[in-house]
């Protein structure tokens, strides 16, 4: 039986770093492929058997940014429901 870690892949500046929620383990590439294989060698050290299966699934989230105008858009048009 086994388990399932999550990870998080983000670009700082050259390179791309994935960081294991559950686990706290990091690894860092200039690719994503890159970071993806050393994460998983991070996983074999971290846990200490360096026969353990290690396969991904491919999940995308992404991030938006919401500008501070939205915001006060949002506020206003609520503050106008309430007066009607």
């Amino acid at each position: 039986m086994g388990f399932v870690l999550n990870v998080i892949i983000q670009k700082e500046e050259n390179w791309y770093v994935a960081k294991c929620i559950e686990s706290n383990i990091i690894a860092k590439g200039k690719n994503i492929e890159e970071t993806l294989n050393k994460l998983k060698e991070s996983v074999h050290l971290y846990f200490g058997d360096d026969k353990l299966n290690v396969t991904q699934t491919q999940v995308f989230l992404t991030t938006i940014e919401v500008g501070t105008d939205w915001e006060q858009n949002v506020h206003h048009y609520s503050q106008s429901q309430l007066l009607m």
